[in-house]
């Protein structure tokens, strides 16, 4: 690492649906790598809780990150979070969830709207642009719920899109993602740079630069970084990328968070 402080604050084990290694995996792979703390977000997704996977993962979940917590309390911080997903669908269950577990670090993403993930919509017969407006109109009301410390992958839609081999222009929805920008820098959220897509054939963070960028000339303050790892060998990658945007975006700091509170660092090269 060439940086002094490195923050892994979005990473999923088995108790996502789609992740792979256990808590204690996870956990010995970030300190391994010389990472300063990291945050486990497993998924909870509000539009599915009927389907009954989601309520058990979750106390298996915090149960794991608890006793990960413990493990691990003198080498490095573990942070007990959540990727909260589609709280819109159910705004008092989501409360009650959030008041009932103690987390330090709660992400808010939108997987879809329609009820469908938009990584199994077909964008060469959907023409996305519909899709993006939509997504931006109601993650920005899910925004304004307040549930949430840090905004996972703003455009998470048009990752799909790309992958689909279809050019995504988002600046002609700049005035949508102005609005989502602004109200994060006016009531203290962070936004997510998210490094998994560095990894795709687009070669992008999640959000795109200019986006990064726009969201200091709009007053924003508070920067999570994470890599969206769902295995243990993906912990920390791309981070360093995440911290040098942000310098050249004019951020000073990189934050995390405890008991939901939001602790800035200097960005400093070892």
């Amino acid at each position: 690492m060439k940086y002094k402080s490195v923050f892994d604050m979005h990473t999923h084990t088995f108790n996502s649906p789609d992740g792979n290694d256990f808590a204690i995996l996870i956990c010995e792979k970030a300190f391994l790598k010389g990472l300063t703390a990291i945050a486990l977000t497993d998924h909870f997704e509000i539009p599915e809780i009927n389907e009954g996977y989601y309520e058990p993962a979750l106390k298996q979940g915090y149960y794991d990150m608890i006793k990960a917590k413990a493990v691990y309390e003198k080498e490095f911080d573990v942070i007990m979070g959540i990727e909260l997903g589609g709280a819109i669908y159910d705004v008092d269950y989501a409360k009650n969830l959030l008041s009932t577990y103690k987390f330090d670090f709660v992400l808010n993403s939108l997987h879809g709207v329609t009820g469908t993930d938009y990584h199994l919509t077909d964008y060469t017969v959907q023409d996305y642009r519909p899709l993006l407006t939509e997504y931006f109109a109601v993650l920005l009301a899910q925004c304004k719920l307040d549930l949430f410390d840090s905004l996972a992958h703003l455009d998470y839609p048009a990752r799909y899109v790309k992958l689909a081999g279809i050019p995504c222009d988002l600046t002609q929805f700049a005035e949508q993602i102005d609005e989502i920008l602004k109200f994060l820098a006016e009531n203290g959220k962070a936004l997510e740079i998210n490094t998994s897509g560095l990894f795709a054939p687009f070669r992008s963070t999640l959000p795109e630069y200019f986006i990064i960028k726009r969201f200091k000339e709009l007053g924003g303050e508070f920067i999570t970084t994470g890599s969206d790892a769902h295995t243990s060998d993906h912990i920390g990658r791309g981070l360093e990328d995440a911290m040098e945007l942000m310098e050249t975006a004019g951020f000073s700091y990189v934050t995390y968070y405890k008991n939901r509170k939001p602790i800035p660092v200097r960005i400093e090269k070892i």
